[in-house]
């Protein structure tokens, strides 16, 4: 239940891991939003709630374009701007990179790339993806994903995802982590997907 709090609660994954995530803020208002706001300096923030996943509710939105109507829970995120790609790994767009781990080892990772006029990686919103073997997971993503992996090591067995972007500047950001990393969307790469069932399976047997 606590792995599962630290990836399904966004705050608490952000405040977790200060320095590898966006600067985020929780709101429940109007006024908070405006205070929030103050402290980011990109042109475009992104919000999101604090709870949820597939990209349900998420929206990229320029600070100009805000206005009244924020629910209570919602995260307020400086918006990582990634639209050079990732460099060495070939993706030279719009991105993030989705690394799936079983006990502190990769299993499989893969790109997703929004749709045309999105800035949403979400297969749910449109997205496409592109499969990387491990060993050609940049060397800073790999950096970050050693510091955090060592920091649940004590939860076992541990399944997760860990989302990340490079921005322009080259910088590497913990976007999201998951605690249950879907098993669809694997159609087109069946024998990846078989392996990361068997994997999991052999995780969770040899827990008991």
């Amino acid at each position: 239940p606590e792995f599962e709090w630290l990836c399904d609660d966004k705050l608490k994954c952000y405040t977790s891991f200060p320095g590898i995530t966006p600067k985020s803020f929780l709101i429940n208002n109007h006024n908070d939003l405006s205070r929030a706001l103050k402290f980011i300096e990109t042109e475009k923030v992104v919000l999101k709630p604090r709870f949820g996943s597939y990209g349900n509710g998420v929206i990229i939105i320029n600070k100009k374009d805000l206005r009244n109507g924020i629910t209570k829970n919602t995260i307020l995120q400086e918006f990582i701007d990634s639209s050079e790609g990732l460099s060495g790994m070939g993706i030279k767009q719009t991105h993030d990179l989705r690394v799936v781990v079983i006990n502190g080892r990769v299993d499989h990772c893969y790109a997703r790339l929004p749709k045309k006029n999105s800035l949403i990686s979400n297969v749910t919103r449109g997205a496409s993806k592109i499969y990387f073997n491990p060993p050609e997971i940049h060397s800073k993503i790999r950096l970050l994903l050693k510091k955090i992996d060592k920091s649940v090591s004590d939860f076992y067995p541990r399944i997760y995802s860990a989302d990340f972007m490079m921005d322009n500047n080259k910088n590497c950001w913990l976007v999201e982590m998951n605690s249950k990393p879907g098993t669809l969307y694997y159609n087109d790469k069946p024998k990846i997907r078989e392996m990361y069932y068997s994997n999991v399976v052999k995780s969770l047997k040899n827990s008991v």
